[in-house]
């Protein structure tokens, strides 16, 4: 073998994991901001004594779960789907009722979720009833303090796609999005 040949070889092994990696960052980033609808649900805590995992918040969504006009059964896995229609808030806190990924019915829904079922409660988690969320390391114990003690209502922000999956997309503490609320924190704390 030339070379040039190696040389060719030596450049294609350092650039292609780079490429592939830089495609599927790419391909989360067009997922979370494109889609068929955005939601807004409530969370809850899932473990008081364990509230902030690491990094991470870990918490249960608090569907708003409605009359169910149908009967379903949970399909292999759990994987069931829940139809989501707008409430009294509108695309903020929605009824939601499970219902066949397939079904007919599906048609009256405005959006249709992939969740898996854990006993009597709903998850995008495979394996665990409860979800995780990216917290910065320098204000976690006052979300953690927040999230504990009730004072904040939290939610998050769906995005619903046509192929029925769901990207979570921000964290929001009493109808703000986590960044702005960490940015007026800091400014009411730099401030007294």
């Amino acid at each position: 073998m030339t070379n040039n040949k190696k040389s060719i070889i030596g450049v294609l092994v350092l650039v292609l994991p780079i490429l592939v990696l830089a495609g599927m960052t790419g391909k989360v980033a067009i997922r979370q901001q494109v889609g068929e609808q955005i939601w807004r649900v409530k969370i809850t805590g899932y473990d008081p004594r364990d509230l902030l995992y690491g990094h991470y918040l870990r918490f249960r969504y608090d569907w708003n779960i409605g009359a169910n006009p149908h009967t379903s059964s949970a399909s292999p896995k759990n994987q069931t789907c829940l139809c989501l229609n707008q409430s009294g808030d509108g695309y903020s806190n929605p009824e939601v009722y499970q219902t066949h990924c397939k079904a007919p019915e599906n048609k009256s829904c405005q959006s249709v979720m992939k969740v898996y079922r854990h006993g009597n409660r709903y998850s995008l988690n495979r394996n665990e009833v409860s979800e995780k969320y990216f917290i910065p390391e320098e204000n976690s114990e006052e979300i953690d303090r927040l999230f504990r003690s009730g004072d904040g209502e939290f939610s998050v922000e769906l995005m619903a796609h046509k192929d029925h999956s769901v990207s979570v997309r921000k964290l929001y503490i009493n109808d703000v999005p986590l960044d702005e609320y960490l940015r007026d924190m800091l400014k009411t704390s730099e401030g007294e």
